[in-house]
């Protein structure tokens, strides 16, 4: 009895083991001989966008970098991680070797810390932002990068201005912010690389899928990456969080994929295809990443005319948070950072209707004719 029970053992214990694979780091992700290398500077950051926190962050700036030819960008969170060489991700490396082979375009990685708020004393402890900058939804994050990170970066390096130029990686967390800061802010970020992304409700992470797949599409290429065995938490099941993900990026017609692993909730497996994902993110440049095609009549586009599609009407409005509809069928809309209300006619026309609203965010029309703000 004793050596069934042993056997048995074994047997569980071995089909355990087998049902990960071994997961190993490449020859793109070593020391190649003759391969130039490139300069890594470290910086700290004290955020507007986010007060009271400070962050440091590095700059990777290839030998191939040419201030005669702006170069492109690729934005990394957890970036202490992601850019030591000695550890599971060895970026610089992966980015020495495919920039000299010519398998990724001169390339300025920018590898970024999220916030810490220091403490005030000795007495208390530093408090870490990361999941309130990388968990939550919005556009905060990507405001960040693009309103103090980026313009920083242009101050001492010629960088590219053309967001078809522009992507943006991350792991866990990391992995939705980089996705949720592209499909916020396509005009800054086309391609986006995400490894076992928190596609969960541990700040309404879970929300995005159903956000993609009622929105207009975006020109985005999105890389997806995730283990079977990834964690099962009170948050959500982060391996069905991407499913879920990849399921809403193929209906409304994104260029995307999803690489499948065994692992766990680790670096394992994402960086032994950082490689490989570097190089999907960025096929074909610099042909521009498009704009999804117009899949079929459903989803977001079912509300359309027939034979008709999307229009651009107006713009350079900073925070359109509103909207109310008078009994004479005149729309009001709000413009809470630039403050003003706007209204547009029965005949379409858009005038601003208010200057200096107080900042209103929300705005209702009442019975008895006007409008109300606040």
């Amino acid at each position: 009895m004793r050596r069934i029970a042993f056997f048995v053992f074994l047997v569980v214990v071995s089909a355990a083991h087998l049902s990960r694979e071994d997961y190993v780091l490449g020859p793109d992700s070593q020391r190649e001989p003759g391969v130039p290398r490139g300069t890594i500077t470290q910086q700290t950051w004290t955020s507007k966008i986010y007060p009271g926190t400070v962050r440091d962050y590095w700059i990777y700036v290839p030998a191939q970098y040419s201030a005669q030819k702006p170069a492109c960008v690729m934005v990394f969170q957890d970036g202490g991680g992601m850019v030591a060489e000695t550890g599971s991700w060895r970026a610089p490396i992966v980015f020495d070797n495919l920039i000299h082979k010519g398998e990724l375009p001169v390339t300025i990685g920018v590898f970024i810390n999220p916030g810490v708020l220091l403490a005030a004393s000795p007495n208390q402890q530093n408090r870490y932002n990361r999941s309130y900058e990388y968990d939550a939804l919005g556009d905060r994050y990507a405001r960040f990068l693009a309103e103090e990170i980026l313009p920083e970066v242009a101050k001492h390096y010629s960088i590219s201005k053309d967001p078809n130029d522009y992507a943006i990686a991350g792991a866990s967390s990391g992995g939705i912010a980089a996705l949720n800061a592209a499909w916020n802010r396509s005009d800054v970020f086309h391609r986006v690389v995400s490894f076992i992304g928190s596609y969960t409700n541990l700040r309404g992470g879970d929300t995005l899928a159903a956000r993609i797949r009622k929105t207009e599409p975006k020109p985005l290429r999105v890389f997806l990456q995730d283990g079977r065995n990834d964690q099962d938490i009170y948050a959500g099941n982060w391996f069905l969080g991407n499913e879920e993900v990849f399921s809403a990026l193929q209906y409304a017609g994104y260029e995307s994929t999803f690489v499948v692993g065994t692992e766990g909730h680790n670096a394992k497996h994402g960086a032994s295809i950082l490689p490989d994902a570097l190089r999907w993110v960025w096929k074909d440049y610099p042909k521009p990443v498009a704009k999804p095609e117009r899949v079929s009549d459903r989803g977001v586009y079912a509300i359309l005319e027939p034979g008709k599609d999307w229009e651009l009407l107006v713009q350079g409005y900073q925070l359109t948070a509103d909207s109310a509809v008078d009994k004479d069928g005149s729309v009001y809309f709000t413009d809470a950072r630039n403050n003003r209300i706007h209204k547009i006619d029965a005949k379409g026309k858009i005038t601003v209707w208010k200057e200096g609203s107080g900042g209103a965010h929300g705005i209702m029309s009442g019975p008895d004719g006007r409008l109300y703000a606040g």
